[in-house]
């Protein structure tokens, strides 16, 4: 397997990577801040990578915070 720097990845890329992490972000912000769940700490995460914020949060919402409910 070969591998690509940085770069020479085109810029169209990373944008669409950018565009990503920014809309899960804003995203996870507005879910978490609908269950009011540390929406801030969502928002940081969500920056991080996708997806496994999103999976993440999701998981936390059913099986923890659905059942204190």
């Amino acid at each position: 397997m070969t591998q690509v720097e940085p770069h020479e990845v085109p810029i169209l890329a990373w944008c669409l990577i950018a565009l990503l992490l920014v809309s899960q972000s804003t995203f996870l912000f507005l879910q978490a801040k609908k269950v009011g769940k540390a929406p801030w700490f969502w928002a940081l995460i969500g920056l991080v990578q996708v997806p496994m914020p999103t999976v993440a949060f999701f998981v936390m919402k059913k099986l923890l915070w659905e059942k204190r409910r």
